[in-house]
């Protein structure tokens, strides 16, 4: 600035340059004091603090200002379990759809009303025996275990022959009363029936009550694509009206199972790229007690026994000998409910629950008591949540992230149950639902937690260790958008490795 361009008041010249250089000083020391005193508050001017816990706050509203959140709803709760103190809360006090986070209250009832040593059974029973080994019938009962597959009715398939079956005269029974007929939970969508995540719900359950549906292109344009299926069996007819086809403009293949055709009927369509490497599916079935039972029958075959009469469902008579028994570590089926999110696995310990707990009939119903009396037992108010299913599926379910919170904390604070709820949980990645994300961050190998999706709704809930040790539970719960939820999720990340950076010094 020249001092030429400066219009002067009329006064000496000296006087003049004192004034405006006294006037300088004071904008400097004025804007000094205004830039100092914003830099000391929690305006907007200067965010940044020493407060790591203002900071952490800082970063996750950051993350929330993405424009994908402008119409969805995120609620978001944060503790140290440490020093039981609140160290993020958004909207924690809605109640919003949990998706598979609601796994967390059935695998925590389990463990806490089954006893540690409890298994899920299957047998196989016989009403006579001649002396050439000749049997009357089978009975194959279920008792809920949903990890059964047909490598295990092979191995009890070869038990039986061991000792001494040649044969059975009158066909076999499948038992699955040990819980009620409702194969499907409460505002179950009943379009999403063939989806292997809403399969049957059967005590005598066996594949995920699914079958593996390959399609591969023919070598040959023109010609229907090569279906098969595995297991293969009779109990599924396959009706293939696909083709193999050179044009990139094409019919995209579907796999249906219409619910009206009986037996299970899944048909193919669409055409085939001859350059597509081959696919599979997986397909829901009704009646997986039939499906069982017709696996034990052509594995009975296998094995040198010759089946008279049918499959047919029943119940075991009290007279018959159980001579063979296949069980299932209740530790086995947590693991997988919740690093695989498996839907069957929560819905067959909840009707689970109903039976060892009350004595009640076997039903979902009864199940969800059984979860609300021991969520009670454990401070959490039955009044802040609505549990209709044991999975998540439905859409009638609602939680909020404080009420999962208050749940981690309860499990943590109970080292029985934490013990074995922790081990159940997906690792960051490394393994289940979270095994491709937060790669190469401070979560991998650390974080464990649950996810959950639906159509508009990505959630997580658990664990994670801070960057000097604190450990913290947290509950993510975002919905309400459209599309993949892929943006959410990557949010969800992003929060997490915030909080595993997290450091008090």
């Amino acid at each position: 600035m020249k001092l030429q361009h400066l219009v002067y008041p009329p006064m000496a010249g000296t006087a003049a340059l004192q004034h405006i250089a006294l006037q300088h000083v004071s904008r400097i020391t004025y804007i000094s004091i205004l830039f100092l005193f914003c830099g000391c508050t929690t305006g907007s001017f200067f965010p940044f603090s020493s407060d790591p816990k203002r900071l952490l706050k800082h970063d996750i509203d950051i993350f929330l200002q993405d424009s994908a959140f402008a119409q969805t709803t995120a609620s978001i709760k944060i503790v140290s379990l440490d020093r039981n103190e609140v160290l993020y809360d958004r909207e924690s006090s809605l109640f919003l759809h949990p998706a598979s986070t609601l796994k967390l209250f059935t695998t925590t009832s389990a463990l806490g009303i089954l006893e540690s040593s409890y298994t899920f059974k299957t047998t196989l029973s016989v009403d006579t025996v001649d002396a050439v080994g000749t049997a009357g019938k089978i009975y194959l009962k279920g008792y809920g275990d949903p990890e059964l597959h047909s490598s295990d009715l092979d191995t009890m398939a070869a038990q039986l022959v061991s000792r001494g079956i040649t044969s059975v005269r009158d066909g076999i029974c499948t038992d699955a009363s040990f819980f009620d007929d409702q194969p499907w939970g409460m505002g179950w969508m009943w379009d999403d029936e063939p989806d292997p995540d809403e399969a049957c719900i059967s005590a005598l359950s066996v594949n995920k009550n699914c079958i593996e549906v390959r399609i591969q292109p023919s070598f040959k344009i023109g010609d229907p694509a090569v279906v098969t299926i595995n297991p293969a069996t009779a109990f599924v007819q396959v009706l293939n009206s696909s083709s193999t086809t050179a044009d990139s403009v094409r019919h995209i293949l579907k796999i249906r199972r219409p619910s009206s055709y009986w037996p299970n009927t899944i048909i193919v369509e669409g055409e085939a790229l001859v350059t597509d490497t081959p696919r599979t599916f997986s397909v829901s079935l009704r009646k997986p007690e039939l499906y069982a039972g017709q696996l034990l029958k052509e594995s009975l075959r296998r094995h040198g026994i010759s089946i008279g009469g049918s499959v047919a469902s029943g119940i075991t008579p009290s007279q018959a000998s159980c001579i063979v028994v296949h069980e299932t570590s209740l530790d086995s089926v947590l693991i997988h409910e919740l690093k695989q999110s498996d839907n069957l696995s929560a819905e067959n310990i909840l009707k689970t629950l109903s039976a060892q707990k009350y004595s009640m009939p076997p039903s979902s119903k009864g199940g969800i008591y059984a979860v609300r009396q021991f969520m009670a037992s454990m401070g959490i108010d039955s009044s802040k949540y609505c549990m209709v299913d044991g999975s998540g599926i439905s859409r009638y379910n609602l939680l909020s992230s404080d009420v999962i919170v208050q749940l981690l904390i309860r499990i943590y604070r109970n080292p029985d149950l934490f013990k074995h709820f922790y081990a159940a949980l997906p690792i960051a990645g490394m393994d289940g639902t979270l095994k491709f994300r937060m790669i190469s961050t401070n979560c991998q190998d650390n974080l464990r937690a649950k996810t959950g999706t639906l159509k508009g709704v990505s959630c997580l809930a658990g664990y994670v260790a801070a960057k000097d040790g604190e450990f913290l539970a947290f509950s993510i719960m975002m919905q309400n958008f459209l599309g993949s939820p892929d943006v959410y999720r990557n949010v969800q990340d992003k929060i997490c490795e915030a909080l595993a950076k997290f450091s008090r010094k």
